[in-house]
């Protein structure tokens, strides 16, 4: 990005955070919807807490419909910034990315991902955060499918649209990638509302801030943050990761395999490095 930088105020610092509150009034809207058609339907008596006992997977098909109709909205209005940043030649997009390069991603999505957990899992935050214990009972009540899908490829794009997308975009055309990176990574964490989730979501969004600087695309950080989502959903239902609560040598192992992860992806992409790219000039 070059130096002709939108002017930093008030007006254009509300620009890049406002999709942030809009993103869960969408959601909330939906939710009502959602509680108010099932009651006028007889089911449940307008609760949510009964009606997540009659329908379990009412948390996760309101975040579903509501990440739709989020990826349609502020995906449109991102086109639009970035067709205003071509336009003004102070942005390149990069449309293309090898599958050497996805591997490396997803590989640090994943590393960051567990790195994260882990050091959530040093602190106490779990037994302070009441609210991100009744998210996590929310999301697991239905279907392991459905959440899986949910949490790991749905969500993680209606997120990406919006804060590597248009939060940490226009904060990006106001300053320097590296505030640009950390504001970005501390509005995600805010962005969850709790605890635990806002610090391994300010952790993981340092990542995918730096990866939306490298490759100027929502399309790589999407796939990070789909293989973070959807790599910790599916270790944290193992035995072996439950079984690091009581075994600390499985603790620091897992603990050193997401760094790891992490420095090596991190490693190889700041360099360019494409494994395909490198299988095929050298013959293998």
């Amino acid at each position: 990005m070059k130096k002709d930088r939108t002017k930093l105020s008030v007006y254009h610092l509300w620009r890049a955070i406002y999709p942030m509150p809009l993103y869960q009034l969408i959601q909330g809207l939906v939710l009502s919807a959602a509680v108010f058609f099932l009651f006028s339907m007889g089911i449940g008596d307008g609760s949510l807490t009964t009606l997540m006992k009659v329908f379990p997977d009412i948390t996760v098909v309101y975040l579903m419909i509501s990440g739709v109709l989020s990826i349609l909205l502020f995906g449109w209005i991102y086109h639009r910034d970035v067709q205003e940043r071509k336009n003004r030649a102070i942005w390149e997009e990069h449309t293309h990315l090898g599958a050497g390069t996805i591997l490396l991603i997803m590989l640090g999505g994943a590393g960051v991902a567990l790195a994260g957990n882990q050091l959530v899992n040093l602190t106490p935050l779990m037994e302070l955060s009441e609210n991100y214990v009744e998210t996590s009972e929310a999301l697991s009540a239905g279907n392991a499918w459905l959440e899986l899908f949910c949490v790991g490829v749905l969500m993680p794009v209606a997120e990406e649209v919006v804060m590597r997308g248009l939060v940490y975009g226009r904060l990006r055309d106001m300053m320097r990638p590296l505030p640009a990176i950390l504001w970005s990574a501390l509005f995600f964490g805010l962005f969850h509302g709790n605890l635990v989730q806002g610090v391994y979501a300010t952790a993981c969004g340092i990542y995918l801030g730096w990866i939306m600087e490298r490759f100027r695309t929502i399309k790589a950080t999407a796939v990070a943050h789909i293989a973070a989502n959807a790599f910790i959903t599916i270790l944290s239902a193992t035995a072996f990761y439950q079984e690091q609560y009581v075994n600390s040598v499985k603790f620091w192992v897992l603990t050193g395999i997401g760094v790891i992860a992490l420095v090596v992806a991190i490693w190889k992409l700041r360099e360019g490095y494409n494994i395909q790219d490198n299988l095929e000039n050298n013959g293998d």
